[in-house]
């Protein structure tokens, strides 16, 4: 799937946004990735190490409450666990949800999935190519530690919080890719370079979900967020 990357403005969230539904395919990744209007990105990540080359990251976490447009959303333990077992479904790992800039591929077992108690894990043994040196260099000296992922989704709950934004529950999903990004939509994200002993979980960052506004580096990283995402609303309006 080719995503088409697009940015609109604030001004324009309640005239273009509306609510994801079951059965859709969606993309997003907190403000700055969106596809073809029906398709979603989330960013997530991990921290294994155990000698080996490549990177390990994972790339959805369970439980860990997270805000999407005016919703917060959790992945539940289990979502990916029938998309993991298809034969018929070939996932890939992209540079920031661009499948121009590809890294591994589940078929050629350049990219390996399972799920966790943590959630989606992932290992990614990248080409010797310039997209998969870049991504092994800036993960490695730290520029790039977050992780996302592309999904269907097949089964969701929604429920409505009296003084809190609803809440969805994603049940079940269809795995399209997982991405390596600067952004995540979920903070408790990482992407390490495996055997080298460097490790960046996210534990102990603030959720954006829980409307903290935790450590001052945190802070400083929504604003950011926040100001490419206001750029994203704006281009997606243009294009449109």
């Amino acid at each position: 799937m080719d995503l088409l990357q697009v940015r609109v403005t604030p001004d324009d969230l309640a005239e273009e946004r509306r609510r994801p539904v079951a059965g859709e395919a969606e993309v997003r990744s907190f403000g700055f990735s969106v596809a073809d209007k029906t398709a979603e990105q989330r960013d997530d990540g991990g921290d294994d190490d155990d000698g080996k080359k490549g990177l390990a990251g994972v790339a959805s976490t369970f439980g860990d409450a997270y805000q999407v447009w005016d919703f917060d959303e959790v992945v539940v333990r289990g979502a990916f666990a029938k998309t993991l077992v298809d034969a018929n479904s070939d996932k890939y790992a992209f540079w920031s949800h661009d499948s121009a800039l590809v890294l591994g591929r589940e078929q050629n077992k350049s990219l390996i999935l399972k799920e966790s108690d943590k959630g989606l894990e992932v290992e990614i043994f990248p080409p010797d190519t310039q997209t998969g040196r870049d991504a092994e260099t800036l993960v490695r000296d730290g520029f790039v530690d977050k992780m996302s992922f592309g999904f269907y989704v097949i089964e969701d709950r929604w429920t409505k919080r009296e003084g809190k934004r609803d809440l969805r529950e994603i049940l079940e999903a269809v795995l399209l890719e997982v991405s390596i990004v600067a952004f995540p939509a979920n903070s408790q994200t990482s992407i390490v370079a495996r055997g080298n002993g460097t490790e960046n979980s996210g534990e102990g960052e603030s959720d954006p979900a829980d409307g903290d506004e935790g450590s001052p580096a945190t802070s400083s990283e929504a604003e950011r967020a926040k100001a490419r995402f206001e750029f994203d609303l704006w281009a997606m309006k243009a294009l449109t």
